[in-house]
């Protein structure tokens, strides 16, 4: 039988977390081989999908991306911050009259 993508994506999600399911179980489930579900399952993380391995820990799961996305957001949030001075800064300087460059010369 040919599934089209909408029922594969969702006897995939039933691998994701919370879930967790083993690939054999959904198989099962679902009246599918294991291979064809392994195969939706390589072939979906081909294109980018974040699917882990049954029963694996968080560093031998391809979900380390996840962690990754964590880390940028955090860089990103720190940057916007610090934006956030330097222009509160240069604002400053120029309401007490010194030349604006972004450093802080408050007189």
């Amino acid at each position: 039988m040919k599934y089209s993508p909408e029922p594969r994506e969702a006897i995939l999600r039933k691998l994701l977390p919370p879930n967790n399911r083993p690939v054999t179980e959904v198989a099962e489930e679902e009246g599918i081989s294991d291979a064809t579900l392994y195969n939706w399952r390589n072939e979906a993380r081909k294109n980018g999908q974040l699917l882990p391995d049954h029963g694996s820990d968080p560093e031998g799961c391809p979900l380390r991306a996840a962690r990754a996305t964590l880390d940028l957001n955090d860089a990103l949030y720190c940057l916007r911050f610090l934006l956030m001075i330097l222009l509160l800064v240069e604002m400053m300087n120029q309401s007490l009259g010194t030349c604006p460059n972004f450093g802080v010369h408050f007189r």
